[in-house]
């Protein structure tokens, strides 16, 4: 048992060592790796390699191995468990043993024979007992292997790092582990920093930057990176700067080097560069350079030459030629897109030059520099130091703007619309063309209509100093204005078509421009198009009606603030506030009205603007128009801007005297005495109670500063009122009037095409009966008459209205009201709708022939009330020079009267008798009311004749006439008459100024005439001149073969029918010149020229004789031409003579007047002239001979001619003597030509003593002779 108890002692002993040995190597393997790395971690990032320290960093090494050795194994090396401890330990984890264990132990330690020991026996039974407990127990569990498990995991681990370590940085980790074994050897760590030097300069040229870049061969640089630099001249002074890092380079410059030097870079730890050694060299540098420019080819511009700087289109061509500071081996020119030429080098080595050659052209292509790269026989290199600059022009496409139209338009088939164009090229213009495309040719592609032929060379044009004006921006510039003829588009156009354009132009290079956006023309009928121009006729009165309303908004609030200052005597700032949005509201009109593009004078240009394009002839609306254009350019000009400023004036004023308002009062202005009748607020209820008398004045107020441009802006906001307002009655009323008109004409419209559809109904009914026809047919025709006897009943409607309307309008309007009133009772008694109803009950008949006679009638009676309803605007204006006339009458009657009022109050202000001064003057008030209200009446009657500045004058003179009657009621004689007097000066003034827009009226009119006149007749001549050139042409035809073919007669008979169908449309004209008696026999000569050689022309007779028929008429028509074009010494404003009464009577003769004696003069000087000229052609052909038939047919035209013209002349005298002072002629210098023409006439006529009877007594014996 004894064996037992020893044997598992000894073993529990033996594994009990294990394990702790297994711990303490373990942990100090874990100690020992971790001081080695820390070591050797710290020596690498400190990098000490001073000897001392890296003796300290191996010491500290040495040391913590004997202090993991001393910590962990020492005491496993140095300690030994006893038996008994090693008992108790079992005992500890087997309670049931008690104390036995460690007692038998001790027991088997004593002898057996020691009678201290106790009872050998009961010793053996301990011993024996435990034993047998023990076999039971297992005893190896006593031991805790978890701890030495542990540390030999840890040391695992720790090997494992240290391995991977080792592996993943092998050098790092054999040296650390050196330095630490052999602090005396040489291994060292490996710089952290490499520097290296990225193509270091070795030589420079004189003068030239030094730079020089660093890179890290371990591609991180140091924070601060350093250079430093020894200079030839000074090698024992070392200077030292920073150098510039830029991403993982970093960059040194010198600027400017003269000497040589040497240099090295230090930075983090890497210190070791070497110097580097520079030298500095003088450079090759160019010393002149000479560039020849040669532009290109479609310019047609001449070589120039530069010295460096180029300026030149792109494309232009360099060629160069330059000379170096020393001899080159190299030269290359270079651009800053990187491309280069070679140069060549000259024989003399230093001059050498760069052509452009087809292989390699040297040409403009982009702004930059240029430069010259040479290269010395020392290798020197001149980088282009010296560079010179290169601005490259473009030559950009043209630039194309359509001025007009600047928008879309709407056209009829016929119309012609004006284009104007700017075309600006900065070199020269080669074409341009209106590209179009029309929607209904579409397959054709776009078209053009040329407005610039294509050039074949530019204009060269240069300036002084040899540069082309193209590269200074001037270039070519040109504006264009084009008459684009829809009438002329083959095929022609019909309403509904759209036509989308835009001008194109090209330059020489060459390359096209075009205009943006694209314009459309959108073709339309007539009948649309009086409805667009009706829709925007009413957009323009509505518009000015709410500027009408906007404006009388803005007076409403001036007039409260008015009323504020009167009462209170202060603008407070809410007040002030709403000056200001009046001043806005003030700007907003006047944009409204004329400073917009969606003004109202800008929708009346374009309205005129589209009448004029499609060749509406309609006057009356085109005065109207301008006339209201003119009325806003007057307020753009006069009251508008007036009414601004004043508003402005007013809120400055007002600013003002806030301003100064807020003052303390000054205690020596408390004690100063008062002026007399000067009064604080405190005092004033006392002073009123002391002085009771009611006949004492109150004491008036300071006015605000503010009040009187308040007041002039609100006067000037009444004028603008009631100017609008009166264009906007007459806007409104000619409105309607045109709306009748249109109405009208719509009627007609349905009527001719409901005509066409019965007509062509009635084709295929030909000879039935009604009650013979099949339904269908009979149910067309049953709709026929229900629209025919509904169009009847909207005619019939449109009558009462325009006759309601004439009534209407015969107060305010009578000459609106006559021509609607005429209209409308022809309407009632030519019936149009009874024949429509009639129309009707034919066409339910299957009467078709019948009912299209009655709906021709019907068509003719409409057309002649559409005629009374579009009386011509020269009628209108006539009527309106009579009004003025009977204005003007009446004016100077209230003139009399004003001045015997004037008069009588100044007598009556000298009367002694009070009383009675006080009845005449009473009296003499009350006669000045009834002037005062016969002056309004006849200012209504100005505004509505449109005579704008006489009404002005009469309203000041209706004023001053107030004025007069209330100091007349008041007995004031002296302001009475002062009164009355400037009422008699106002009224004299509106005389005046009424006198002159009646004259100009009548010039007005004589104009309208005459450019219709002027334009027919300019008509007349082209045609008349194309049917001569014919005429020439087939006779010359004929001398050269001796006949004309068939075809050639039957052109020659076609031509007799145009030169027939002229001369019955001249002598048509004839009809209109009733009041120009002159033009009328002018006309009928030449219709009897052009009669005379279309009979000629039928018998195919294209001779002498033919001919001199129709150059006869071109010569009078050139003679009508001349007449009706104005003298260079004409005066344009209208004369100042004439009487200032006027009068009816006399007012009728100035109106045609004003024709006779300007244009009816000079034609009968004209023609007299030629008259002269033809007697003295032909008596120079019969000299002393006789005259033949031929010849004394001639003389006795001459005859006629001579006594019409001297008929003429004599009633024109007539006419002069009987109305002169109404005459539009002035006498004075520059009439004095015209003057001298009747004269001259009249000199001629007795010169020549061809008279009418003796003429024609020489002409009857001239053909006696003849015959004989």
């Amino acid at each position: 048992m004894q064996q037992v108890l020893e044997q598992t002692i000894a073993r529990t002993r033996r594994e009990a060592r294990r394990l702790t040995l297994y711990y303490a190597v373990a942990w100090v393997v874990v100690a020992l790796l971790a001081i080695t790395t820390a070591l050797v971690l710290l020596d690498q990032y400190l990098r000490i390699e001073h000897p001392l320290g890296r003796l300290f960093f191996s010491a500290c090494w040495v040391a913590g191995w004997i202090w993991a050795v001393r910590h962990f194994l020492w005491s496993w090396i140095t300690h030994r468990a006893g038996d008994v401890a090693i008992a108790q330990r079992i005992q500890e984890r087997f309670p049931e043993l008690e104390d036995r264990l460690a007692t038998a132990i001790e027991f088997l330690a004593q002898n057996e024979d020691d009678s201290r020991a106790g009872s050998p026996a009961l010793r053996r039974a301990v011993v024996v007992q435990t034993s047998s407990q023990l076999e039971d127990l297992d005893t190896d569990s006593v031991l805790d292997r978890r701890p030495s498990r542990r540390a030999l995991l840890t040391a695992c681990g720790a090997l494992g790092v240290a391995l991977i370590l080792g592996l993943l940085f092998p050098a790092s980790t054999s040296i650390g582990v050196a330095r630490l074994a052999a602090p005396w050897s040489e291994n060292a760590w490996p710089r952290r920093h490499v520097l290296e030097l990225r193509d270091p300069p070795q030589r420079l040229a004189e003068g030239s930057d030094f730079e020089v870049e660093v890179t890290d061969g371990n591609e991180v640089l140091p924070d601060v990176v350093r250079i430093q630099y020894r200079f030839a001249d000074d090698s024992s002074r070392i200077s030292e700067e920073e150098m510039n890092i830029s991403g993982n380079k970093a960059i040194a410059t010198r600027v400017n080097v003269r000497r040589g030097f040497a240099y090295r870079v230090t930075g983090g730890d890497d210190d070791t560069m070497p110097w580097q050694e520079v030298q500095v060299l003088k450079p090759p540098r160019v010393e002149s350079v000479e560039v020849t420019l040669t532009p290109p080819t479609y310019t047609g511009w001449a070589s120039t030459t530069t010295t460096g700087q180029i300026r030149a289109l792109v494309g232009t061509q360099l060629a160069m030629v330059a000379t170096a500071s020393k001899p080159l081996r190299q030269a290359t020119l270079r651009f800053e897109d990187g491309t280069g030429v070679a140069a060549k080098i000259g024989p003399d080595g230093r001059s050498f030059s760069v052509a452009s050659t087809a292989e390699q052209p040297v040409m403009v292509d982009e702004s930059g520099a240029y430069w010259f790269e040479l290269v010395d026989d020392e290798e020197m290199a001149n980088g282009g130091e010296n560079r010179w600059r290169i601005e490259a022009i473009v030559d950009e496409p043209p630039t194309v703007t359509v001025e007009e139209p600047r928008q879309d338009v709407f056209v009829t088939p016929a119309a012609k619309i004006p284009v104007r164009v700017t075309i600006k090229d900065q070199l020269a213009i080669r074409d341009a063309a209106i590209v179009y495309l029309r929607s209904d040719a579409s397959a054709d592609g776009a078209r053009r209509r040329v407005l610039i032929e294509p050039r074949p060379q530019p204009v060269v044009a240069e300036e002084a100093n040899g540069q082309p004006t193209g590269l200074d921006g001037g270039g070519q510039l040109e504006r264009m204005d084009d008459l684009w003829e829809l009438a002329k588009l083959d095929p022609s156009l019909t309403p509904g078509s759209l036509v989308t354009f835009h001008v194109e132009a090209s330059d020489f290079v060459p390359q096209a421009g075009r205009s943006q956006p694209e314009l459309r023309i959108h073709v339309i009928s007539k009948e649309a198009l009086e409805d667009r121009l009706a829709s925007r006729y009413a957009k323009i009165a509505a518009d000015l009606a709410e500027a009408v309303r906007q404006q009388w908004q803005a007076r409403q609030k001036v007039r409260d603030v008015e009323i504020q200052l009167d009462v209170v005597g202060e603008l407070p700032n809410d007040d002030l506030n709403v000056v200001r949005q009046v001043d806005m509201q003030q700007r907003d009109i006047r944009r409204s009205l004329v400073d917009d593009r969606q003004s109202v004078q800008a929708e009346i240009d374009s309205v005129l603007d589209e009448i004029e394009n499609n060749e509406i002839d309609n006057p009356e609306v085109q005065q109207r128009l301008e006339g209201l254009r003119e009325l806003l350019e007057q307020l753009d000009a006069d009251q508008l801007p007036q009414v601004q400023q004043q508003l402005t004036a007013a809120i400055k004023e007002a600013q003002t005297a806030a301003q100064q308002k807020p003052r303390a009062t000054d205690p020596a202005e408390a004690d100063a005495p008062q002026e007399p009748g000067e009064a604080t607020d405190d005092a004033k209820p006392d002073a009123a109670d002391a002085n009771p008398d009611p006949q004492q004045q109150p004491e008036e107020r300071e006015a605000h500063p503010a009040e009187a441009p308040l007041n002039q802006a609100g006067q000037g906001q009444e004028e603008i009122i009631a100017k609008l307002e009166t264009a906007l009655d007459d806007l409104q009323r000619w409105a309607r009037y045109r709306g009748f008109q249109r109405d009208l004409a719509e009627i007609l419209r349905d009527q001719q095409d409901l005509k066409k559809a019965v007509q062509e109904k009635g084709q295929s009914l030909l000879g039935r009966e009604a009650q013979n026809l099949k339904p269908e047919d009979a149910d067309d025709l049953e709709a026929f008459a229900q629209r025919q006897a509904a169009m009847g009943q909207r005619l019939d409607n449109l009558v009462q209205r325009m006759a309601r309307a004439a009534e209407d309008l015969q107060a305010s309007d009578p000459a609106a009201a006559e021509p609607l009133a005429d209209a409308a009772e022809h309407g009632r008694q030519a019936s149009p709708s009874g024949d429509m109803r009639q129309a009707a009950e034919n066409i339910r008949q299957n009467q078709v022939a019948r009912a299209e006679n009655q709906q021709q009638q019907v068509a003719d009676k409409i057309g002649e009330m559409l005629d009374m309803l579009s009386s011509r605007s020269e009628d209108n204006l006539a009527r309106r020079v009579k009004k003025l006339r009977k204005a003007e009458k009446d004016l100077a009657t209230l003139r009399e009267r004003q001045e015997g009022l004037r008069k009588a109050m100044e007598q009556a202000a000298a009367e002694e008798d009070e009383q009675q001064r006080k009845r005449e003057l009473q009296r003499l008030a009350r006669e000045q009311e009834k002037v005062q209200e016969e002056i309004g009446r006849l200012l209504r009657r100005l505004e509505r004749l449109g005579a704008q500045r006489a009404g002005s004058k009469l309203s000041q003179a209706g004023s001053s006439a107030g004025k007069a009657s209330n100091a007349g009621r008041a007995g004031q004689g002296g302001q009475a008459g002062e009164s009355a007097a400037q009422a008699e000066r106002d009224l004299a003034e509106a005389q005046q100024a009424l006198e002159k827009e009646r004259r100009q009226a009548e010039i007005d009119l004589a104009q309208q005439i005459l450019a219709r006149i002027e334009d027919d007749f300019n008509q007349i001549h082209e045609l008349q001149t194309k049917h001569a050139k014919e005429a020439r042409d087939m006779e010359a035809v004929r001398l050269a073969k001796g006949t004309l073919t068939r075809g050639q007669k039957s052109s020659v008979a076609a031509l007799s029918r145009e030169q027939d169908t002229l001369a019955k449309t001249t002598r048509e004209l004839t009809k209109d010149l009733a009041g120009a008696e002159t033009f009328a026999k002018a006309l009928e000569r030449i219709a009897a020229a052009m009669e005379r050689a279309a009979a000629r022309l039928a018998k195919i007779d294209t001779g002498k004789r033919t001919q001199a028929e129709q150059q006869t008429a071109l010569r009078r028509l050139e003679l009508l031409r001349d007449a009706l074009k104005k003298g260079e010494d004409e005066e344009e404003e209208p004369p100042e003579g004439g009487s200032q009464q006027g009068g009816e009577g006399g007012g009728q003769q100035g109106g045609q007047g004003g024709i006779r004696s300007i244009a009816e003069i000079r034609l009968l000087r004209l023609m007299q002239g030629e008259l002269n000229e033809r007697s003295r052609e032909l008596q120079e052909e019969i000299g002393d001979g006789r005259p033949n038939r031929e010849q004394a047919r001639r003389m006795l035209e001459l005859a006629e001619e001579q006594g019409e013209l001297a008929e003429l002349t004599f009633r024109l005298m007539e006419e002069e003597d009987a109305a002169p002072e109404d005459t539009l002629e002035e006498p004075g210098e520059a009439d004095a030509e015209d003057d001298a023409a009747a004269e001259d006439v009249e000199i001629d006529v007795d010169a020549e003593d061809l008279d009418a009877d003796a003429a024609e007594e020489r002409a009857v014996g001239a053909d006696e002779r003849a015959r004989s």
